[in-house]
């Protein structure tokens, strides 16, 4: 049987708990893997189900997960203010198109109990991709979003925003960090699926408080500097915001909104979740 592969951070070492073995039904260390010409993932599954279910991932009819929270959980690796761990890994994959199978199974086992969600993505070439998981039930979509691994200079890392909320396809919202009672704009009028490229953020902002608003409620001017001043209006917030202890020295993240715009649902309350890149 082939042999899923999975990579942490650049290194190119595959680690325990990606080859699937059908004889015991788990999974076992692989050999070292030249990545060459390989797309890199990480499946970012942020679909605000209410019934929270765990799923396991199929990629190309592969399994290449144990359970993983189909709301907050990248995987492999995983990020702050989701539910997976604070690693780095990637998964190999094939590039071009390839099927992506979202199931429920019982504890413990690969016996699939219920279908999902199954579709296609097409996957890059030699290249770091987070494959976000989108919205609920029948209306459950996958998209692909390239990530940049050069690091910044010392003194910095690096941040990419997307906005992972279904439901703003035409309601603009905008990230904002608080540093010491001081507002900054970081991603302005993101409608769903909307990129903005990845920034330079000093690291003395770890420990900002992050927050979503609908983009309309921000005043958004030019300072005495040039740069954007912005009077964010604490009854407009979105859900809950977040205080982002995590950023390092010229680390590289995907800060994404997820959620369902304005809902009161926990599960679905919107939210800010930072993923590690590189």
């Amino acid at each position: 049987m082939k042999l899923s592969k999975i990579l942490l951070g650049l290194a190119v070492v595959s680690v325990s708990i990606l080859a699937y073995s059908c004889k015991k039904n788990e999974f076992r260390t692989n050999e070292y893997l030249d990545a060459t010409g390989l797309a890199q993932i990480k499946v970012v599954c942020f679909s605000p189900d209410s019934a929270n279910p765990s799923v396991q991932i199929y990629i190309n009819d592969e399994r290449v997960s144990n359970n993983v929270a189909i709301t907050n959980q990248p995987f492999p690796g995983g990020g702050y203010n989701t539910g997976g761990d604070t690693y780095n890994g990637y998964l190999a994959i094939a590039p071009g198109n390839a099927k992506f199978r979202f199931v429920q199974a019982t504890s413990y086992s690969s016996i699939i109990t219920k279908d999902l969600f199954t579709t296609s993505v097409n996957l890059e070439p030699s290249a770091k991709q987070l494959v976000f998981l989108a919205d609920t039930g029948v209306n459950r979509q996958l998209y692909a979003v390239k990530c940049e691994t050069d690091r910044p200079d010392s003194g910095y890392a690096k941040i990419q925003f997307v906005n992972n909320m279904a439901n703003t396809a035409n309601i603009p919202i905008s990230v904002v960090f608080n540093i010491k009672n001081t507002d900054t704009l970081m991603a302005h009028q993101l409608k769903f699926k909307d990129v903005k490229d990845f920034v330079k953020v000093p690291t003395y902002f770890s420990g900002a408080t992050v927050k979503l608003f609908p983009s309309d409620s921000l005043k958004v001017g030019k300072s005495v500097s040039g740069k954007d001043s912005v009077y964010a209006p604490a009854t407009a917030l979105l859900g809950q915001s977040y205080v982002f202890n995590g950023l390092s020295n010229r680390k590289v993240y995907t800060c994404a909104a997820r959620g369902i715009y304005k809902s009161t649902n926990t599960v679905a309350l919107p939210k800010v979740s930072f993923i590690i890149v590189q």
